[in-house]
């Protein structure tokens, strides 16, 4: 076998991943040190498994955003990177948190995320997060910048915590009618996609899911080898 016909991608360091183990059991055992994730910001910073990721990030997102440092022991730049970000969110004071995922400890989680190279950071923004930020000056601004930012809209036409408020006072009421879709519908013509190409950037409306991990490797192409700003703005049916 020839050098260039072997690779790496997708294999898994057992020895990584049992040292991780064992970082995480031992955090579990004893008291937090001062600056150690667990107890920086008191509680603005948290560390994130598989098992925790919907909690931790999906849930919590809804109502505060967070931002995911993903990372690994043997990662240099990650040791650099994670205590600036460590201390903007203890300077942000819960304006949003700050979630450390060890890729050996949570290799399916690192997986679903397509992560290739670390240090890696992704926000997780909840409710009408994209389309009430103004898109439009946003992309601007990534464009004037040179960002390049990669924003994956889940798109389910609806504002949820509208929603849910209005179901739990008006269920059985006029605004409780059609499931709660009063006041709460933001379906429309607009084309998220088009906005950002109108400023230099990638875009790209996915419908099928099966068409999402081959939209993610092009959003993520035009990211990491082109240098642009992408969209993927993902249609989700509530």
């Amino acid at each position: 076998m020839q050098p260039q016909d072997f690779s790496l991608y997708g294999a898994v360091d057992l020895g990584a991943r049992q040292a991780a183990a064992q970082r995480r059991q031992q955090a579990a055992q004893s008291p937090s040190q001062p600056g150690s994730p667990a107890s920086a910001g008191h509680g603005l910073v948290i560390d994130v498994t598989e098992e925790t990721f919907n909690t931790d990030v999906v849930e919590r997102s809804r109502t505060t955003p967070v931002i995911m440092d993903l990372w690994a022991e043997w990662c240099g730049p990650c040791k650099q990177l994670s205590p600036v970000l460590e201390k903007l969110a203890a300077e942000a004071g819960g304006q949003w948190i700050l979630a450390k995922v060890d890729v050996d400890a949570n290799p399916q989680l690192s997986a679903a995320l397509q992560v290739q190279s670390i240090p890696m950071v992704v926000a997780v923004i909840g409710d009408g997060a994209y389309m009430f930020a103004n898109p439009s000056a946003c992309h601007w601004t990534a464009q004037v910048h040179d960002l390049p930012v990669l924003t994956i809209v889940f798109n389910n036409e609806r504002y949820g915590a509208v929603r849910n408020a209005t179901m739990s006072m008006y269920a059985k009421g006029y605004a409780g009618r059609e499931n709660g879709l009063y006041l709460a519908e933001l379906a429309s013509a607009a084309r998220w996609d088009k906005t950002v190409e109108a400023h230099g950037g990638y875009g790209e409306r996915v419908e099928d899911p099966a068409e999402l991990p081959a939209a993610l490797a092009r959003a993520r192409h035009a990211v990491e080898v082109e240098g642009r700003q992408a969209l993927l703005d993902v249609i989700c049916p509530y």
